[in-house]
């Protein structure tokens, strides 16, 4: 039936997320700091967006159906949502040590979460762009040093989710491809792979 074609598919977030790495990286190489940075507060509230949908699919629907659904209340029941999940329902594990995983990169998040926020709302004159001209976009190091280490620490933060929600599927990648791609997204600063490894016995 043609009607199911066009059941919305939580794949749609990720690709969405995609984009915004495409915005990130264009915006970033003209000093369009500020831009690129409410770009990745956006992938911040995509990739939390995403997990829930994929785990419920009738929701999705439901919010696809109608934008003014409110299936959440906001973003502090996504996390608790992502803190308390039953990870034992999909694997071997106890539920406590992952929930700790999950717990320690939501902490991040939330960190990252409000330091991006202070940029997008223009806090106070710390983080305004401060661009009167078209000619004052170029490559600023400083700026993209910045940029680049938010997208590290958001990089490390989304696989990892990523990872110990679909670990079953993670660990079927070919092993000098996907897997390699995606731990070398992960950064050895936040220690997220020892304590991965440390549970679910392998990454």
């Amino acid at each position: 039936m043609p009607f199911f074609h066009q059941v919305p598919k939580t794949e749609m977030y990720f690709q969405e997320m995609l984009s915004n790495a495409v915005h990130i990286i264009l915006l970033g190489n003209i000093d369009m700091k500020i831009p690129a940075l409410i770009m990745l507060r956006r992938t911040q509230e995509l990739i939390l967006t995403f997990i829930f949908y994929s785990e419920h699919p009738v929701e999705l629907f439901k919010k696809e159906m109608d934008d003014n659904s409110r299936t959440v209340s906001g973003f502090n029941e996504l996390k608790d949502y992502i803190k308390n999940y039953p990870y034992s329902m999909k694997y071997n594990v106890d539920d406590a040590e992952v929930q700790e995983i999950a717990s320690k990169v939501i902490e991040d998040w939330t960190r990252q979460y409000k330091e991006l926020s202070n940029f997008f709302h223009g806090t106070n004159s710390n983080f305004f762009q401060k661009t009167e001209y078209l000619d004052e976009f170029k490559f600023i190091k400083k700026d993209v040093n910045f940029l680049t280490k938010q997208v590290e620490v958001l990089s490390s933060i989304v696989n990892t989710l990523l990872i110990i929600f679909y670990f079953e599927e993670y660990i079927k990648f070919d092993e000098t491809t996907e897997k390699s791609l995606i731990r070398s997204a992960i950064s050895n600063n936040m220690e997220y792979k020892k304590e991965i490894v440390e549970v679910l016995k392998e990454i």
